[in-house]
């Protein structure tokens, strides 16, 4: 089935042709850049691994990638074991809850458009820690007398953490921005730090298990890890989205400098003098100003 879909992918789906001419610069970079100038700088900043290496967004983006990769996964991995041994519910529940978190991960993908064009990539992401928090938290409360009640915290955890996976993977985007020259090694190595950090942490949430057999300390070992380990890497994920909010993703320090050359030059051209309200493409340009690569 995989290389069916891989080979209809391939066959069907129709790359557009990139352009490096400045003229196509609004066509080839989304609206987050506000001037033609700006759009420009971006489209003609190429960037190679070693300079995604050199970028601090970079490195943020990968803490709330990863983090929001360990958030999803560890809940999915221990969620049916957390039902069964801990809520003592029946073994059907191994299948029920997963399927819960699914069905409402899917209804949240389907209005992230909307939320994201109301709020933006940060605030969507900190609504969806807001609800994976919340789940984890009415987790630790639950015990075979309120056990009914971890359908709401299931629905939370599959709208937080689908939330968080979508919006992890359009802040990803956003830092690519048109750079698509590299954008491989980009999702490449923030695949990297998710599949690594998940391995190390089943390792050691293993390696700490209480006993091999079942026992009473296991019931509530479940309890703290689908508790604590989630939880935790939300808090670690939201410590990363506020060093992220001073800056516009994707825009990085060498096309800033890049674009205060260009602005300079403009300012220089000019025969009246600037001030800060006037727009940097006004009726009077320049006859050479061109965008430094």
């Amino acid at each position: 089935m995989g290389i069916v879909f891989s080979i209809a992918f391939h066959l069907i789906v129709r790359e557009p042709v990139q352009h490096d001419d400045v003229s196509t610069a609004e066509n080839a970079i989304s609206d987050g850049f506000s001037t033609t100038i700006e759009k420009s700088t971006v489209l003609r900043t190429r960037m190679t691994w070693k300079c995604w290496l050199k970028t601090k967004q970079f490195y943020q983006i990968a803490v709330v990638y990863m983090s929001t990769r360990l958030f999803v996964n560890v809940s999915q991995i221990y969620l049916p074991l957390y039902v069964t041994e801990t809520l003592e519910l029946p073994k059907d529940s191994v299948a029920i809850f997963p399927l819960v978190v699914y069905v409402s991960g899917f209804v949240a993908s389907i209005a992230m458009r909307l939320v994201n064009s109301r709020l933006g990539r940060k605030a969507t992401y900190a609504l969806g820690l807001a609800l994976g928090i919340g789940a984890c938290a009415w987790i630790y409360f639950l015990n075979h007398d309120n056990a009914k009640q971890v359908y709401g915290a299931v629905i939370l955890l599959g709208l937080g953490g689908s939330t968080m996976l979508v919006t992890s993977l359009a802040m990803t985007s956003d830092l690519i921005a048109c750079n698509v020259e590299s954008g491989a090694f980009v999702y490449g190595a923030m695949s990297f730090t998710d599949k690594l950090s998940n391995g190390v942490a089943v390792v050691l949430i293993q390696h700490l298990h209480p006993c091999v057999a079942c026992c009473p300390s296991c019931k509530d070992y479940y309890r703290q890890v689908l508790t604590f380990v989630p939880g935790g890497v939300a808090v670690v994920a939201f410590i990363a989205l506020l060093s992220l909010l001073p800056y516009k993703i994707g825009l990085r320090p060498n096309t800033g400098n890049a674009l205060k050359t260009v602005v300079d030059r403009i300012k220089a051209d000019n025969s009246c003098p600037a001030d800060e309200t006037s727009p940097l493409l006004g009726e009077h340009r320049p006859q050479s100003a061109t965008i430094p690569t």
